[in-house]
C-alpha cells in the first residue's frame, strides 16, 4: 500500500537565479504539516516508519515566468507531537511552480551520511557514505509538484510518498542436522567488498540507479538471535542496510557444532558470489547446514542461498549456488533446483529440460547433446546464460524424429525470459535452427553457430531459420534478437529473411562480414 506524507507550504522571498530579481509574497498562512506516511513501512526496529520517522530534510524550488530559484536548502523538518514543523516558515506565491525533493532522515555537517548537490531541487546528485552510517540507517526519498492559480485561501498540503533507496540484508541459517544431539552456533557473519560510498542522479524528480563509487565497506552482521541452533531450528542475523550496486561479495561465517553441548569444532566458510542488489528490496540470504557441507575440510557441498520474502518490500531471488555436473540426471536435478551448472563431462540428454529459474551453464570445454525430440532449452523465464567461452566447449542437437515443434533446437524462449549465449560451438544437425524466441530476448555475444542445409533455406540457398522469432511477437516488439558478436554459416545476422527480406538482428554498432559461406560479427 502507497501512503503519502502530507505538508502544508508558505513561501517567503525569494531571489532568481538568473536575474536576482526579487519577487515580493503575498501574506499567507503558516504551513502546517499533516499525517506522515512512509511507502513499504515494516516492522524491522532500522527501518524507516511513520511510526518513528523523526524529521526529514526538504529541497523546494518555485518558477514563475523565466525565473526559477532554490527557496529549501535542506530545510530540517521534524516531527513536534503529531505534528511535522520547521522555521523559519515559507509561503505560497500565485501563479507559481514549485517542486520538492525530501530525504530522510535528515542529514548536515561534516558527519552526514547523505548529501545532495542541486541548484534546483527537481535535478541534483545524491551521495551516501556508508560507512559514516555504520550500514545500519535506512535512506529514504520523495518528490512532488505543485502549481498554484491565484491563491485566496490556505492551498492544500503537498503530499509526498517516500520510497527506500537502498538494499536491506540479512542471513538465515537453518539446523538440518537429523540428530538432535547436533546443535550449531552460526557467529562472526560479514559480508566484504560492499560499496562504501555511492552517487545517484535525481533528474526530473526521478531517482536513477546507483554509481558505485569504487570503494569497499566490510560490513559485520555478528551472530545470528538464537546462539545455539537445535535440530531444525532457523535462526536470523539482524539487517543491514548495503548500497544496491553489482558486486562479487565476499561472504565469511563460522560455525560452531556442539554435540550433547559439548562443543567438538569451529569451522569457518568463506563464499564469493556475485549478486545484483536494487533499491527497495529486502534480500534474505539463506543457508542449510547439514552434515554434508558444515564442514568444509571434509565431505564438501556448497551451501545453498535463496531469498525470501520480507512482508511488505518487493522481493527478490538470488541464486548463489553452482554444482559439478556430469551425468544428465545431475544436470537435471540441479537446473531443477535453480542452481548454476559446470559440466566436468561430456553429456548426452533424451529428454529437453524447462528452465523456469535464473541459471548459468557453464559448459566448460565439455560436448552437451541432445537427442530427444523437442527442444533442448525451453527458457520459460528468469535469465539463463550458456557459458561457452572455454575452450571446446559445445552443443549438438540431432533428434530421432527431426520435424516441426522445435525439433532438435538449442532453444525457445518464451514467457518474457531471457537468454545469453556466450561462446561456443552450436550445431543442429538435424533441423534448421539454433534458437527461436516467442516472447522474451536473446542475446548473442560470440560462438559458431551452422544449422542443417536440407531445411527451409531462403532463395539464396542461405539459413533462412538459423535465428528466429514467432511472427506477431517480433511484429510488435516482444520477442528480440540481439547479436553482438559470433559467426555463423550461410545466415547473415544483419541481413535475412528469418522476419522478412532485410531482417536485421545486429546490436547496435555492430557488423556482419562475409567470409566464404561464414559471416562474422563484430
Amino acid at each position: 500500500m502507497k501512503k503519502i506524507l502530507f505538508f502544508g507550504l508558505a513561501l517567503a522571498a525569494f531571489a532568481s537565479c538568473s536575474k536576482d530579481q526579487v519577487v515580493e509574497t503575498p501574506q499567507g498562512a503558516a504551513i502546517g504539516f499533516g499525517n506522515v506516511f512512509v511507502e513499504n513501512a515494516t516492522r524491522v526496529d532500522k527501518d524507516l516508519t511513520m511510526d518513528n520517522l523523526a524529521n526529514f530534510g526538504v529541497y523546494g524550488s518555485v518558477a514563475k515566468g523565466s525565473d526559477n530559484a532554490l527557496i529549501f536548502n535542506n530545510q530540517e523538518v521534524a516531527k513536534n507531537g503529531d505534528a511535522f514543523t520547521y522555521s523559519p516558515a515559507q509561503y505560497w506565491i500565485a501563479d507559481a511552480a514549485y517542486t520538492f525533493a525530501a530525504f530522510a532522515p535528515y542529514q548536515d555537517g561534516d558527519a552526514a551520511t547523505w548529501t545532495y548537490a542541486t541548484s534546483l531541487a527537481q535535478n541534483g546528485t545524491l551521495t551516501f557514505h556508508n560507512d559514516l552510517a555504520k550500514a545500519e540507517q535506512d535512506l529514504l526519498y520523495a518528490y512532488a509538484t505543485r502549481e498554484t492559480g491565484a491563491i485566496r485561501e490556505q492551498p492544500a498540503a503537498v503530499g509526498l510518498t517516500f520510497g527506500h533507496l537502498l538494499s536491506k540484508v540479512a542471513f538465515k541459517f537453518t539446523n538440518a542436522f537429523v540428530d538432535n544431539n547436533i546443535s550449531l552456533e552460526v557467529k562472526n557473519v560479514t559480508i566484504s567488498n560492499t560499496a562504501k560510498t555511492g552517487t545517484m542522479t535525481i533528474a526530473d524528480g526521478v531517482d536513477g540507479a546507483w554509481v558505485d563509487g569504487n570503494d569497499d565497506l566490510k560490513v559485520e552482521f555478528g551472530a545470528t538471535e538464537d546462539t545455539e541452533l537445535s535440530n531444525g531450528e532457523v535462526s536470523s542475523t539482524a539487517h543491514f542496510y548495503l548500497i544496491p550496486v553489482e558486486r562479487e561479495y565476499l561472504i565469511t561465517f563460522d560455525v560452531v557444532l556442539y554435540q550433547a553441548g559439548v562443543e567438538l569444532d569451529t569451522y569457518e566458510h568463506e563464499i564469493k558470489t556475485t549478486i545484483s542488489l536494487e533499491k527497495g528490496r529486502s534480500y534474505s540470504l539463506n543457508a542449510t547446514l547439514a552434515p554434508e557441507n558444515v564442514n568444509p575440510d571434509q565431505q564438501l557441498y556448497p551451501i545453498e542461498f535463496t531469498v525470501d520474502a520480507v512482508e511488505e518490500w518487493v522481493n527478490n531471488v538470488v541464486a548463489l549456488t553452482t554444482v559439478e555436473v556430469a551425468t544428465a540426471a545431475e544436470l537435471t536435478a540441479a537446473l531443477a533446483a535453480g542452481q548454476n551448472v559446470t559440466l566436468t563431462a561430456t553429456i548426452t540428454l533424451e529428454s529437453g529440460l524447462a528452465l523456469t529459474k535464473d541459471a548459468v551453464v557453464a559448459l566448460n570445454g565439455q560436448t552437451l547433446t541432445y537427442a530427444g525430440d523437442d527442444v533442448l532449452f525451453r527458457v520459460n523465464s528468469g535469465v539463463v546464460t550458456i557459458d561457452g567461452t572455454a575452450a571446446d566447449s559445445a552443443i549438438n542437437t540431432n533428434p530421432t524424429t527431426p520435424g516441426a515443434g522445435g525439433n532438435g533446437y538449442v532453444a525457445l524462449v518464451k514467457g518474457g525470459a531471457t537468454l545469453n549465449i556466450n561462446g561456443g560451438v552450436y550445431n543442429a544437425a538435424a533441423t534448421c535452427t539454433i534458437a527461436q524466441v516467442s516472447e522474451g530476448t536473446l542475446n548473442i555475444n560470440g560462438g559458431t553457430f551452422q544449422v542443417n542445409m536440407d531445411k527451409y533455406t531462403d532463395a539464396n540457398g542461405e539459413a533462412r531459420y538459423l535465428l528466429n522469432c514467432s511472427d506477431t511477437p517480433y511484429n510488435n516488439g516482444t520477442a528480440v534478437i540481439n547479436v553482438y558478436g559470433g559467426s555463423f554459416y550461410k545466415f547473415n545476422p544483419g541481413n535475412n529473411a528469418a522476419e522478412g527480406a532485410g531482417t536485421n538482428f545486429l546490436a547496435e554498432g555492430k557488423t556482419a562480414t562475409a567470409d566464404g559461406n561464414w559471416y562474422n560479427v563484430q
